[in-house]
């Protein structure tokens, strides 16, 4: 499912009546308090991912409340995990108070109150699991509810950046796509989660999802010219042995992934209006390909024409 919730242009007051209707008809429903009725602004996107629900929300001037009553409807017991990705929000929940900026990721239950704030032009994104298809303890949960979680680890910048992006093509994509991406998404989620936890609680989780950490990292970093496999396996606490293992089973040579990914990048920046007057030279070397020569090689070996032919083709002469 895909939709969209847009009241900037209805009239504040009927703005307001509007979206509690909505809200609590969503999946876990809210209420919404505005603290300034003339700068009060709400504009919501819907992609469900399968049974995680993903919801983008841009808002200004508000609160966003569970109430204790509502914490016991009938709704299914679920998880949120929340994003910020632009200005700043702040969440109340079980006993903690934590003020999010962009890239921050906190977790809160359906089962327990919690407010949660939008600051002027706040982009915050959810995703909403149910706590059985989690499949965590509930103590682990309870541990980071209302925190910051993973905070400046660097899975949790993997997480970030892969729920970030999620949010941005997910309500471009076609419904089985976005139903590919709900398994992995949720296993990154319980890697995050359970990578908060020092005891044999998060080796389960964080095992299932290496091979699935490794290939994200390797999405997020290939431009990177410090990447190598010493990086990846130090940014994932195991040996490099390990790592060409893991990379082995998955029939993927680093080196050879690394300038195949360069190489598709260039390609999309040669076919970009917007880098029309940028020299192919300067592509070249933006993607890691210092020697001219080499770069067309390369790219003709796997485009079947040269980079200029390709840009041509693509923008027209």
């Amino acid at each position: 499912m895909s939709a969209r919730i847009d009241v900037t242009g209805v009239p504040p007051t009927d703005r307001l009546e509007l979206l509690r209707e909505m809200m609590a008809r969503t999946r876990i429903p809210l209420e919404i308090h505005p603290s300034d009725l003339d700068r009060f602004r709400a504009h919501s996107r819907i992609a469900d991912l399968g049974d995680l629900g993903m919801q983008t929300t841009r808002g200004s001037s508000a609160a966003i409340v569970r109430t204790p009553k509502l914490a016991h409807d009938d709704a299914p017991p679920s998880l949120v995990i929340g994003l910020v990705s632009e200005g700043t929000s702040a969440i109340r929940h079980h006993g903690r108070h934590s003020v999010l900026r962009p890239g921050d990721i906190t977790a809160y239950w359906s089962i327990d109150p919690y407010g949660l704030t939008f600051e002027t032009d706040t982009v915050r994104h959810s995703f909403t699991i149910s706590l059985d298809r989690l499949g965590l303890p509930a103590s682990v949960l309870k541990a980071q509810l209302g925190s910051r979680v993973g905070e400046g680890s660097a899975l949790q910048a993997i997480v970030s950046a892969h729920l970030a992006q999620l949010a941005v093509l997910a309500p471009r994509m076609t419904p089985a796509e976005r139903r590919a991406l709900e398994q992995p998404t949720i296993e990154l989620i319980r890697a995050l989660l359970a990578s908060g936890i020092d005891d044999g609680r998060a080796r389960g989780p964080l095992a299932e999802t290496l091979e699935l950490r490794i290939m994200t990292f390797l999405e997020t970093h290939f431009d990177d010219p410090a990447l190598d496999v010493a990086a990846v396996a130090h940014a994932h606490g195991i040996s490099e042995r390990y790592v060409q293992l893991l990379l082995a089973r998955r029939n993927v040579s680093m080196g050879e992934w690394v300038r195949t990914r360069c190489l598709a990048a260039a390609a999309e920046s040669l076919a970009d209006p917007a880098q029309r007057l940028v020299t192919i030279s300067a592509i070249a070397a933006r993607w890691g390909f210092a020697d001219h020569s080499h770069f067309t090689r390369s790219f003709r070996a796997v485009y079947g024409a040269t980079p200029r032919a390709w840009r041509e083709q693509r923008l027209g002469r």
